[in-house]
């Protein structure tokens, strides 16, 4: 998108100089490699009583997830297994080791982590963490993966097609969509929280939500226990044509449908 004010190590630098940050678990070396420009965090995990959601919007809030996390536990290390980088988000599907702090456990477990970048730093970290169905699946990973990989395909065509009906389908019962969609040159920023999905179904019905006239994928990843896509599309809004770029995460739920849709995206006005 020429109005990024990015280059091709724009993402790579910033999420870089944040990773080395969080390290050192010092909140206030973290903070300084956070964006300013937007702040968008998304942390989505099974709960005691459901789906948890962690939203932080604003500066105030990314320093307060920061010294939650810190209080309870501090980063070891983490191994990448995927990535995919662009100059303005980066993909990490990583194994991290952590150590609890009030008993000095060391826990391991895998997590998806989509950074969207600005040149000051990254604007947010968008989670979905390997659940405890996918880690008692037992079906050969191929098998999981082609499933998964016809189950984005069905979405992307009902989402291109404008088929509301035919995207919740592919929802589970209980769910979770967060999309966030800011204007690289402009005002116009929005963000979709969708916690059932009466909400998902009103949201993407109401005129705000555009009509896509083209859409694109330029990258895809797929396991057993989410998908992850990136498109360029042109979309019609009620007051101007955008041309706009999302990259979203698609948690897989127990039941083989997607938990929801995690996205960030930017777009211009053509």
């Amino acid at each position: 998108m020429a109005a990024l004010p990015h280059d091709s190590m724009t993402a790579t630098w910033s999420i870089d100089r944040h990773v080395q940050a969080e390290y050192g678990n010092e909140v206030p070396v973290i903070m300084p490699t956070v964006s300013t420009w937007d702040v968008h965090f998304a942390l989505l995990g099974p709960g005691p009583k459901g789906l948890d959601l962690l939203l932080a919007t604003t500066t105030d809030e990314a320093r307060e997830y920061y010294e939650g996390t810190r209080r309870e536990w501090s980063i070891i290390t983490s191994s990448h297994l995927k990535e995919v980088t662009t100059p303005w988000y980066s993909l990490h599907d990583s194994v991290g080791q952590i150590r609890m702090k009030s008993s000095g456990e060391k826990v391991v477990s895998r997590t998806a982590i989509l950074f969207p970048a600005w040149t000051d730093g990254i604007i947010g970290e968008i989670v979905w963490g390997q659940p405890q169905w996918a880690v008692r699946d037992t079906r050969p990973v191929t098998e999981g993966e082609l499933e998964v990989s016809v189950l984005h395909e069905r979405f992307v065509d009902s989402w291109a097609r404008g088929d509301v009906d035919g995207s919740l389908d592919l929802i589970e019962d209980e769910t979770c969509t967060v999309v966030r969609i800011v204007e690289v040159d402009g005002p116009h920023r929005t963000r979709l929280v969708a916690r059932s999905k009466d909400e998902l179904a009103k949201a993407l019905r109401s005129p705000e939500a555009g009509k896509v006239i083209e859409l694109e994928r330029d990258n895809l990843v797929v396991t057993p226990w989410y998908a992850f896509g990136a498109y360029r599309l042109e979309v019609a809004l009620p007051d101007r044509r955008v041309e706009r770029e999302i990259a979203a995460l698609y948690p897989v739920g127990p039941n083989g449908r997607f938990v929801g849709q995690l996205a960030y995206g930017i777009e211009v006005t053509i």
